[in-house]
């Protein structure tokens, strides 16, 4: 295996890293990177989506406990963070958006480091803005989901591996700080599973590197101890909460594909053509995506150049780089065909947040190669053309994200502002009702969002009404009970119940004429009615 990878072996000191470099200097480019960030997201921000993004807070809210389908509650590794901010922030917005702002930030970081370590500051600052300024991750950057963080721990571990190792000139030798930094490595790997179990795949790439670098078995160890900690807490958790110690395995592995709402579903954006039903399709699926968006053939072109000099010039940092992107989508999808082989389409090709741990390793591949190859074909001078050129296509790809979102509806400052028209009307106009009737027990129920902008964005309470509950399960509220107050009526519940088929009550459907119309968010997608004998005062 060591002849094999030799010529893979990278050098101590990168290419273009100074005699004496300033690390002061490096978080303050950080510091820099992270704002530009958290300007830029400030005008993409989605609400909270009443999908997978709202299961998880659900689920964190009510740790160790946990709902159907039971996979998304097991993976303690995003819940258990959220848990935390909700204790800070109570069950808010704030505890909602932390860990995604959070993850775009440690993100960054990672993706700075590698670049730097690997080649040079520039390499680190044209992949960070990169990273950002890219309309799929961008997407998903405000959205409470496992995929970003699953990545950004994983690149994280790399980059923290790739520092420790040049900055110790004889890894035989074990201090405190060194034994710390080796099973923080390994804990970030293992928490990384824990937020998303396919991560594993990304596992064989990291395994490559500890070899390429000639790891002595003492460091091999005290990852492994910080990896297999993760593990062994999952386990801890599953046998103490749920009786099995493999709970997690067990409900990634019994997802229910066959649901007669999902079968449904999947037939009608199989028919729209929206996702693939043929094997060559689901091969295809992933990167036809990507290069029919606005800026996907950015990263295309990228992975080409990243290919490319990986094959021409004989650089170990190149072909690393490669291997760290490609090895990991051909695992992927040999997973993703194995799982069709016996008709489980929960895992889907055309998904791409699935595939957003490879844009990391992507863009520092692709922006180290165009640096190499101009250093390559020019020199010193070459390299700083290269380093225009790698600049170029990180504004380009920056107008090319901002112009794309700014088509998108799905933002706050887009037009999906409802919760927030709800929030106003309960801070102004509702403070005169002291009831509002929501639905519950269901994925998509209005009891999922509703209790988070009836407080700011920080948790602080602004209506003190009362909350009540139209159903148990299927069991509605007769008419006759909604004496007095206001209802809230969603059409993103009414739409999945009825995808469901599960019963929904005629005053739901088609509200009676004498109920007034208190409040009629944007499009109409909220609506809040006075009931019965209701004194609620329109806005």
């Amino acid at each position: 295996m060591t002849t094999l990878l030799e010529p893979l072996r990278l050098e101590r000191r990168a290419p273009q890293e100074p005699a004496n470099p300033r690390v002061l200097h490096d978080w303050l480019l950080i510091v820099g990177l992270v704002a530009f960030y958290a300007a830029l997201q400030s005008a993409f921000v989605h609400h909270p989506i009443l999908s997978d993004q709202m299961h998880y807070l659900v689920d964190a809210n009510t740790l160790p406990d946990i709902s159907f389908p039971p996979h998304h509650g097991l993976r303690i590794g995003l819940t258990i963070p959220v848990w935390l901010f909700v204790q800070l922030f109570g069950y808010s917005e704030a505890a909602y958006y932390a860990v995604p702002y959070l993850t775009m930030a440690g993100l960054i970081i990672a993706v700075y480091w590698v670049g730097r370590l690997i080649d040079s500051r520039a390499a680190g600052v044209i992949s960070a803005v990169l990273v950002v300024a890219n309309p799929y991750v961008l997407d998903d950057a405000s959205q409470l989901l496992p995929d970003l963080p699953a990545a950004a721990l994983m690149t994280g571990a790399v980059a923290l591996l790739l520092w420790q190792w040049k900055r110790v000139p004889r890894p035989t030798r074990i201090d405190r700080t060194d034994r710390i930094v080796l099973v923080g490595v390994g804990l970030l790997l293992g928490w990384s599973y824990l937020v998303r179990e396919f991560i594993v795949l990304w596992f064989p790439v990291v395994a490559l590197i500890a070899v390429v670098l000639r790891l002595p078995r003492s460091w091999w160890r005290l990852i492994a101890a910080g990896t297999g900690a993760a593990f062994a807490f999952e386990l801890l958790w599953g046998l103490i909460f749920f009786g099995n110690p493999f709970a997690r395995i067990w409900a990634a592995l019994h997802q229910p594909a066959s649901e007669a709402w999902r079968v449904a579903q999947r037939t009608e954006l199989i028919a729209a053509g929206d996702i693939p039903n043929t094997h060559v399709g689901m091969l295809t699926a992933m990167p036809r995506n990507v290069v029919e968006a606005d800026a996907g053939w950015i990263l295309a072109l990228l992975f080409v150049v990243l290919v490319v000099a990986a094959l021409v010039i004989r650089s170990p940092n190149l072909r690393l780089l490669a291997v760290w992107t490609v090895m990991p989508i051909v695992l992927l999808t040999l997973v993703i065909q194995f799982a069709w082989l016996f008709d489980n389409r929960i895992l889907r090709a055309e998904k791409l947040r699935y595939w957003l741990p490879v844009v990391p390793p992507l863009v520092v591949g692709g922006v180290v190669a165009v640096l190499s190859l101009a250093r390559w074909l020019g020199g010193d001078t070459g390299r700083r053309v290269g380093i225009g050129v790698a600049a170029a296509i990180a504004l380009v790809s920056l107008g090319l994200t901002g112009a794309h979102l700014d088509e998108e509806p799905g933002f706050t400052r887009t037009g999906n502002n409802q919760f927030l028209e709800l929030r106003e009307w309960l801070a102004t106009s509702g403070q005169t009702c002291n009831i509002l009737w929501i639905d519950d027990d269901q994925w998509r129920a209005s009891s999922r969002w509703v209790p988070m902008y009836v407080r700011t964005f920080w948790g602080r309470p602004i209506w003190q009404g009362e909350l009540r509950s139209l159903n148990t399960g299927d069991d509605f509220r007769d008419i006759s009970e909604l004496e007095t107050g206001a209802l809230l009526r969603s059409r993103i519940a009414l739409r999945r119940r009825n995808l469901e088929g599960l019963a929904t009550p005629d005053y739901l459907q088609d509200p009676p004429s004498s109920w007034r119309v208190l409040l009629a968010t944007n499009r109409d997608v909220v609506r809040v009615l006075g009931v019965g004998g209701s004194t609620c005062a329109r806005p």
